[in-house]
């Protein structure tokens, strides 16, 4: 048996009531993000559980912190830092480990997880982020990366661009189309002038407990590919796929956690409601309430379940990427449900909650503000759906083959 402690989804409820929390409705009206309690969080060991890379871990964790603490910002946050450790940690060299690795762990290091792209959507080839050769023999990075979770107060960057082929020679290398080769990659950048962050927290209408924002260059500026690019050439697409497929997972195990949070407010407030008017929990309409609820807690949980059996089967931490890969499709629908159905679980939680429910103070308000902007992360619902049938019409290609 390993001497190593494992995470466990109770561990990280009790934190979630203990230290989120309480002070999760302050926060929020101040849109901050408490450097304190994310170092807290580190201590957990949750970060340092993605060395042993078990994404069913990882899931576990991240719902009984959301479920405790009702804070899917911070949540998605710890996923964010969860995938760049396990990213960097698989794909990283001794340098760029040496620098980053241990601090990312302890939480002093904060990794941001920059994909999206303005007017991109499923079309990579309309990134704009670029790596290209100039006459020095170097490179110049352009970036401009639109959103992405941990922006503000990130040390370094895992941000994705074309890398493209050496044209300081007289024959430019030409793929056969006439078009110079490129390749899609992924780079570790320290976030540190001329690179511009702009954070979207204050802007935003929900999700002000976490980190969003924007990150830009002014012009291009010199990289040391060297010692940025995670992994050697061509590397790109593959840390990108297990990017997509954590983040689907990670994501659809917080927000179930979240709905399970929620359900758990509504049974207290009906036992409260009840200590003062027996009668309460006989109205059709409570129950009606509190049974979808129920209902679509334990629908979000039943797909999780299905991904987590069938990435525990054999080696998990060893095949996990191809065990993702050939799970796509599914984690398409848990985050597509988990959204729709964590959405429609808290606005059913403040109606329950009556006139309260409107408030601002309310854990439901807070609940159904933040899970907007999952509708919108990792792609939108048409976007995630276009991925979703493309993943389909892959399976039943391959297996008519």
């Amino acid at each position: 048996m390993s001497a190593v402690c494992t995470l466990d989804r109770a561990m990280l409820q009790a934190f979630g009531l203990q230290w989120v929390r309480p002070t999760l409705q302050q926060r929020d009206e101040a849109a901050v993000f408490e450097p304190a309690l994310w170092l807290r969080l580190a201590a957990t060991g949750l970060f340092a559980s993605a060395r042993r890379g078990s994404a069913v871990e990882a899931a576990q964790a991240l719902a009984g912190l959301a479920e405790g603490g009702l804070d899917l910002p911070l949540a998605l946050s710890a996923a964010a830092q969860w995938i760049g450790v396990f990213l960097l940690h698989s794909f990283g060299n001794t340098a760029q480990k040496a620098r980053y690795l241990d601090a990312a762990i302890s939480g002093e290091c904060i990794l941001a997880v920059c994909n999206s792209e303005q007017e991109t959507g499923t079309k990579l080839r309309a990134m704009r982020s670029s790596v290209v050769p100039n006459s020095d023999g170097g490179y110049l990075l352009s970036l401009r990366k639109s959103a992405a979770s941990n922006l503000p107060l990130a040390t370094a960057a895992l941000c994705s661009a074309w890398k493209y082929g050496d044209d300081s020679v007289a024959a430019l290398e030409q793929t056969p189309n006439g078009l110079p080769k490129m390749s899609l990659e992924v780079f570790l950048v320290p976030v540190v002038p001329p690179l511009q962050v702009d954070s979207h927290v204050g802007q935003l209408a929900g999700f002000r407990t976490g980190l969003t924002g924007a990150l830009s260059l002014p012009s291009p500026m010199p990289l040391l590919v060297e010692d940025t690019q995670l992994g050697p050439d061509h590397s790109g697409v593959r840390i990108l796929r297990s990017c997509f497929h954590l983040e689907r997972l990670l994501i659809g195990a917080l927000i179930s956690g979240g709905i399970d949070g929620i359900f758990q407010d509504c049974v207290q407030h009906l036992t409260q409601r009840e200590a003062r008017e027996p009668q309460f929990a006989q109205n059709q309409y409570v129950q009606e309430k509190i049974t979808l609820v129920y209902s679509l807690s334990q629908r979000v949980a039943g797909i999780w379940r299905l991904i987590e059996d069938a990435l525990l089967q054999g080696n998990e931490a060893a095949d996990m990427a191809a065990k993702l890969e050939h799970l796509s499709a599914l984690l398409g629908v848990l985050k597509l449900t988990a959204v729709e159905d964590g959405l429609q679980a808290a606005e059913t939680a403040y109606e329950l909650h009556g006139y309260a429910g409107y408030h601002r103070a309310s854990l439901s308000q807070k609940l159904h503000r933040d899970l907007l902007a999952f509708k919108m992360l990792g792609g939108s619902k048409e976007l995630m759906k276009i991925s979703l049938f493309r993943d389909l019409r892959t399976s039943w290609e391959r297996s008519s083959a």
